[in-house]
């Protein structure tokens, strides 16, 4: 993952799923500037400091604050799994465009597979 000046390049959506009801649609697709805010914006949703949450996460302070002001020139998918673990959001990637299957909606709600 890169950001700063450097243009970014995704030649697939990142889908994120939250594991809270109601918190905002169960699927959405973002690109990594959008990872970071989305970061930011749950971790405040939380009620977590920037420190509680890189405590929970398992991650140095300043790695978050990086992440989430866009300017850490790589992070690990264990930390970014950690870190989304924490606030109730995994990361899955899927070919762009494509939607969650009738099997990935009922199975993320418990109903198992049709």
């Amino acid at each position: 993952m890169y950001w700063g000046s450097d243009p970014v390049f995704c030649f697939c959506e990142y889908t994120l799923h939250s594991t809270h009801s109601g918190c905002f649609e169960d699927y959405i697709h973002v690109d990594l500037t959008e990872l970071a805010v989305l970061i930011r914006t749950e971790r405040k949703r939380a009620g977590l400091s920037m420190q509680s949450l890189a405590e929970l996460a398992g991650v140095d302070r300043t790695t978050l604050s990086r992440l989430e002001n866009q300017r850490l020139p790589e992070l690990g998918y264990a930390k970014l799994e950690r870190i989304l673990a924490v606030l109730g959001l995994e990361f899955a990637v899927r070919p762009a465009g494509a939607l969650p299957t009738l099997n990935d909606l009922k199975r993320d709600r418990g109903q198992g597979d049709v």
